[in-house]
């Protein structure tokens, strides 16, 4: 078996919900699951919910970083959100962290309209939070790490 890169970077995603989970008292299990291609995870909680986490890496580890997202990556996060409880979008920019998006923060940044190549930029200054901006809009707030486990454990909880 070959471990791919985007096996490393599902890893570092996973492990992480997995400890900010467990720091801020969620004592239920949680089962990984795959998504519906190489670049989704689906969460499944004790109640057969299911959040979907899309997940975008770059190996670059300093700011700024982009992620470029075609047509059908936006139509693979749609399905997901149809499908499941709540929808994510991770960004793992290398070693710095991880960004996490609700999909009504992604809309935000590229709406309905799926062009064949659309881009999210992020920013983040030293031991700053993550800006970020695409084709259609920016955040008006910065998405921080500790954001990843507070967001997942609304979604579990709620």
């Amino acid at each position: 078996m070959n471990i791919t890169d985007q096996d490393i970077y599902q890893g570092i995603l996973m492990v992480n919900i997995l400890r900010d989970l467990d720091e801020l008292g969620f004592k239920k299990s949680v089962r990984f699951q795959t998504g519906t291609s190489k670049n989704s995870i689906l969460v499944k909680n004790s109640e057969d919910e299911f959040l979907g986490i899309y997940i975008k890496y770059t190996k670059k580890n300093r700011s700024p970083w982009n992620f470029n997202f075609v047509k059908d990556h936006q139509e693979e996060i749609e399905i997901l959100n149809e499908l499941c409880k709540d929808c994510f979008i991770a960004f793992v920019c290398g070693t710095d962290g991880i960004a996490l998006l609700s999909y009504n923060e992604l809309k935000q940044l590229l709406d309905d309209n799926f062009e064949d190549s659309e881009r999210i930029g992020i920013n983040r200054k030293p031991r700053g939070n993550y800006w970020l901006k695409g084709r259609d809009g920016k955040l008006e707030k910065s998405v921080t790490n500790a954001e990843l486990g507070h967001k997942l454990l609304a979604g579990l909880e709620s």
